[in-house]
């Protein structure tokens, strides 16, 4: 089943594309923990209370690239603005925030460039979705917020509603005191190297750091640091984060250098997501399950019967196995009953690699379950000829399950998963066909690990497939990371396997 093989022989191009995917991270082009040691003690040591704001201000630059990721000139520029206890999110101009005397960064974020949502602007409310903010609130690690307190203090700076500049050396004072600090950091017994000297090292430990810790995600890290990896760009069209799981999200990274300050955010900018724009809301999610389980527990013939089983049936798989809007809904055939695996293609068809192994937690099988039980019972009260039309469908596609709308006891239509989806943005169905796959995607942020998510929903490079020869993906550690998590985050919304409770009538 872990074996699949190309259809389509790769050309030298992909092939090319593949070794480089293949290669190990440039780990020594990154910062190590024993790098953020020496400069945390050359820190510590060499600039104490005499230092001049010069030396403070390159202090300053040096923690904030490192603890914010993003370089020399998107910080140099930046303002301090002091605010009360909830300012307007909207209006709020990006910078270091003094919020109710605690020190916070509020900065853009690497939001998916969509047509509609150009970058750096805010999303229109829309019904039944989260509201995303262009910029994400982090609150300072402790030594920011010294150093940003000694800097004020040295100019004389009093609280003020105006915006005041955070930095007043220039860009070249400042580049070539933090390169002194960093050359300050190794010695000839230490042997550091080189990359881990240079000032471009400090803004690519944030990213990484978030994305190859245990429960890392590349999309979360992208969109916390404004900076992209190419394996990380399908997924920040699918990941979205509240502003609250941001924080702590940074919080767990940043500690290793130094930990935040605090951990306050003002109420309305607490409500607040970052990251994708589409993705439903639980509130939303919430009503469409209410309204499904309504419909039918309603039903009363035949054909609402039948239309409330493939309306909850297609939404619960859905939302569970993160589909695309497109293809078919496994039957239990399809499931592998000793692991729980299934293969779907709900992308190219003719590539056999771009076929989704995922693991079809218990909620699902049980609704699969029920759904098959369903047309059993059902085909007692059709006629000869919609049971024909039923076996026909089973017949020539037994490992997905028949969907259909019955018109009258001896007539059916088979209804395409895509064409049942669009009929249920009719109802309360939230945002596009694929709209399940945005919501799990961003429940499953930084619960399952990188590789996990990567293969669970598709989003991989070419020479990085997970079930390829070239993989270390271990298939039981992938179940078990979906096993802790997938069935939890559906249940905790709502989301029941429901049967057609009339239909044994």
């Amino acid at each position: 089943m872990l074996a699949q093989k190309s259809e389509n022989p790769r050309k030298g191009s992909s092939n090319r594309f593949a070794r480089d995917n293949q290669l190990l991270p440039n780990e020594w082009g990154q910062l190590q923990l024993s790098d953020l040691r020496r400069i945390q003690d050359t820190l510590s040591t060499k600039f104490g209370k005499a230092a001049s704001l010069k030396q403070l201000e390159a202090c300053l630059m040096l923690t904030a690239m490192i603890t914010t990721a993003r370089n020399l000139e998107t910080l140099l520029p930046l303002s301090v603005k002091f605010v009360g206890r909830n300012p307007d999110p909207r209006s709020l101009a990006s910078g270091l925030i003094n919020h109710d005397g605690k020190w916070s960064w509020w900065l853009p974020v690497g939001a998916p460039a969509l047509s509609n949502y150009p970058k750096g602007t805010w999303t229109e409310v829309k019904v039944g979705m989260i509201q995303t903010s262009p910029n994400v609130w982090l609150p300072t690690s402790v030594r920011v917020a010294e150093l940003v307190d000694r800097c004020m203090s040295a100019r004389a700076v009093e609280p003020s509603s105006g915006n005041i500049p955070l930095f007043t050396h220039s860009k070249r004072e400042i580049r070539g005191l933090i390169q002194s600090i960093l050359n300050s950091a190794s010695s000839e017994l230490d042997r550091t190297r080189r990359s881990a000297q240079t000032i471009e090292s400090l803004q690519r430990w944030l990213p990484r750091k978030i994305a190859q810790d245990a429960g890392g995600d590349p999309a979360a890290a992208s969109i916390i640091s404004d900076r992209y990896r190419s394996l990380a760009h399908p997924m920040t069209y699918y990941g979205s984060l509240s502003i609250p799981k941001a924080i702590r999200i940074h919080s767990r990274a940043t500690e290793q250098f130094d930990k935040h300050g605090h951990g306050a955010c003002p109420e309305d900018i607490s409500h607040l997501s970052v990251g994708d724009p589409n993705t439903p809301s639980d509130e939303a999610v919430f009503a469409l399950i209410r309204e499904l389980a309504f419909e039918l527990e309603s039903a009363e013939t035949s054909a609402e019967r039948q239309a409330g089983m493939v309306r909850q049936t297609s939404a619960l798989l859905a939302f569970s196995l993160g589909l695309r809007g497109s293809g078919v809904l496994p039957s239990s055939k399809a499931i592998d009953q000793q692991t729980g695996f299934c293969l779907v293609a709900d992308k190219d068809r003719l590539n056999a690699h771009a076929k989704r192994l995922v693991w079809v937690p218990p909620i699902a099988r049980l609704q699969i379950a029920h759904y098959e039980d369903h047309l059993r019972l059902l085909k007692r009260s059709l006629g000869i000829n919609a049971n024909r039309q039923i076996d026909e469908l089973e017949a020539a596609s037994p490992s997905s399950l028949p969907l259909f709308r019955v018109h009258s006891s001896d007539r059916i239509e088979s209804t395409p998963l895509k064409l049942v989806l669009k009929w249920s943005k009719k109802f309360s169905w939230p945002g596009a066909s694929n709209a399940g796959r945005h919501w799990l995607r961003s429940k499953l942020s930084s619960e399952c690990s990188a590789e996990t998510l990567g293969a669970f929903f598709g989003h991989w490079q070419v020479g990085t497939e997970p079930w390829q020869s070239s993989s270390a993906l271990d298939p039981l550690a992938y179940r078990a990371d979906l096993g802790r998590c997938l069935n939890a985050v559906l249940t905790k919304v709502g989301w029941k396997a429901l049967p057609c409770t009339g239909c044994a009538a």
